[in-house]
């Protein structure tokens, strides 16, 4: 008799650069909460806000789990127009000004942000 081991979940990087957790279809839920396990072996909780279409590798079924957003540095909040979102990105006035501002205003020409 043979014994089976369920493959743990871990970070992968998808063709397209995102992050996600790999693992079992089983193990990986939309809207729950997931344990992860880093390179170096450590445990992370994360949270799943979506899954993938299931594929098998060896046999099992296996997921891309998308991650939801981690809450940012800077409060969740956009320095430009002031919205709370965990997903910030650093970007430049026209006078060249840094500052983290949210997807909209990521997209937004550097004339229409400002950051004094």
């Amino acid at each position: 008799m043979t014994a089976t081991t369920t493959p743990e979940t871990h970070y992968r990087k998808t063709k397209t650069g995102t992050w996600v957790a790999f693992g079992p279809a089983a193990a990986i839920i939309a809207g729950a909460e997931l344990t992860v396990t880093t390179r170096s072996g450590a445990a992370k909780i994360e949270h799943i806000e979506r899954v993938g279409r299931p594929f098998t590798v060896d046999g099992v079924q296996m997921v891309y789990g998308y991650l939801a957003d981690r809450p940012a540095a800077h409060g969740g909040v956009c320095e430009n127009c002031d919205a709370s979102t965990g997903s910030l990105t650093e970007c430049s006035d026209s006078s060249g000004i840094s500052g983290y501002c949210c997807s909209r205003c990521a997209s937004a020409p550097a004339v229409e942000l400002s950051f004094c």
